[in-house]
């Protein structure tokens, strides 16, 4: 008999069609969502928890202010890539960078870059787990996007970009790693070449002009 997977999920959200959750909890100052969830198999299996991160600590000098706070096609740029890890599904989330925010959590390693401080905040967990990992700054990403990734088995990221992955974490990181290509080759993680048309949609926005140009 073919396995079948019975999903149990137990929570209280509140709901709206125009207000995302980080809205909702920025008006009460709590998060808008409380719960479980658990997913096994008849074989039993068990589910592999998904951690989402958001490296969202960048100090944005070439854009001139918060990335993380710029409206872009009517949501900020956090509120996209918090939508996007919702729709892939992940249990948990992380804003890593702003301890002010909902999810948020300080930088391990202040001042450091993005791959130093994925490397600290990996090894503060018990493995083993999947991680997919997203840019505060590429608001034009799509679930099509990280499926494609996800599709490897050990996780993958783009050809040219570092960012976004999606990675199986087994065994805990040794060591220092302040380059992510170095993280990467670590984690055994491959590239996937991404088809021409997504070349417009796999974009950092680093700069004002970028809004202008999409």
């Amino acid at each position: 008999m073919q396995e079948r997977l019975c999903s149990f999920v137990f929570a209280y959200r509140f709901v709206s069609s125009d207000i995302s959750l980080l809205d909702i909890s920025a008006a009460f100052g709590v998060s808008a969502t409380f719960g479980v969830s658990a997913t096994f198999g008849i074989s039993g299996k068990s589910h592999m928890q998904t951690t989402g991160i958001i490296l969202a600590g960048g100090q944005s000098r070439r854009m001139g202010r918060d990335k993380a706070n710029i409206v872009f096609n009517g949501k900020t740029l956090l509120h996209h890539a918090v939508d996007l890890l919702d729709n892939f599904g992940v249990d948990d989330h992380i804003i890593l960078g702003r301890p002010d925010a909902i999810f948020g959590q300080p930088d391990p390693l202040p001042g450091e870059g993005p791959a130093a401080n994925l490397v600290a905040w990996i090894k503060a967990q018990t493995p083993p787990f999947k991680l997919v990992v997203l840019p505060v700054d590429m608001p034009l990403l799509t679930l099509e996007h990280l499926q494609m990734l996800d599709n490897n088995p050990e996780g993958g990221y783009f050809e040219d970009l570092y960012l976004p992955l999606v990675a199986l974490v087994k065994a805990p990181l040794t060591g220092t790693t302040p380059r992510m290509k170095t993280l990467l080759a670590q984690m055994g993680i491959s590239p996937v070449t991404a088809p021409a048309k997504w070349r417009k949609s796999l974009t950092n926005f680093n700069r004002p002009s970028d809004f202008k140009s999409h």
